[in-house]
């Protein structure tokens, strides 16, 4: 089975991306944009049966963002997930839009979304699972929790699961809420500086949405993550 890993930028606008010579291909597009507010839509569609697809989508940047990304999953027994983390810097608003579309048999879908919000920021993840009639055997699940950073945050979750099949599997998880105090007061009691604590709780907050991420670039993302939480609380001070 060939396997490759590719990177796309997110840019303003529309993106669509056809994958359909390669059996395993994990795709990571990164919001590197260092401008004030984008919109983008980016739409993936996964064709070969059998296919198993992983989209890593990384939006860190400063700024708010209004993101629509959509999966499609037709090929018959392929296999789609799709990841998003994302952090929201002080003031910044930003709105996530994720859908996944199962239109073939025994076909899996999976979203799975993590969001740290910052002081005075908001987030809103939207998320949708389509299974299509005729997608006997599909499975399409989403997760999407926000983690709040600060009393002044807010966000929002919204799943939704649309079924025209009855031969299927489906389901949806949410949650926004703040720092697990147990675990920080744990990590505390055992000599770990509050900020270290903070960022080992963080850490596991976020990782189920990288999984598929090689170590060195989940590395890379956990520091860009602990630059931004660094950044903000001394700008609090």
């Amino acid at each position: 089975m060939t396997q490759q890993v590719l990177h796309r930028r997110l840019i303003a606008g529309d993106m669509t991306i056809v994958l359909e010579s390669i059996d395993d291909v994990t795709l990571i597009i990164e919001d590197q944009a260092h401008v004030a507010s984008l919109v983008a839509t980016v739409k993936v569609v996964v064709t070969r049966p059998q296919q198993v697809v992983h989209v890593v989508v990384l939006s860190l940047a400063a700024g708010s963002r209004t993101i629509h990304l959509e999966m499609m999953v037709t090929g018959e027994g392929a296999q789609a997930f799709l990841a998003v983390v994302t952090v929201a810097h002080a003031t910044n608003h930003k709105t996530i839009v994720t859908k996944m579309q199962n239109n073939g048999r025994h076909t899996r879908g999976y979203i799975e979304q993590r969001g740290l919000v910052m002081a005075r920021s908001h987030v809103d993840f939207k998320s949708g699972g389509q299974i299509f009639a005729g997608a006997v055997g599909a499975d399409a699940q989403q997760t999407s929790r926000l983690l709040m950073l600060d009393e002044t945050a807010t966000g929002s979750v919204d799943p939704i699961l649309l079924i025209d099949e009855n031969d299927v599997l489906a389901g949806h998880a949410a949650s926004v809420g703040q720092v697990n105090q147990t675990q920080l007061l744990y990590l505390l009691s055992r000599g770990i500086a509050m900020n270290l604590a903070q960022q080992l709780v963080t850490r596991g907050f976020m990782a189920p949405a990288l999984v598929s991420l090689s170590t060195t670039m989940q590395q890379k993302v956990f520091t860009e993550l602990e630059e931004a939480m660094s950044g903000e609380t001394s700008a609090s001070r």
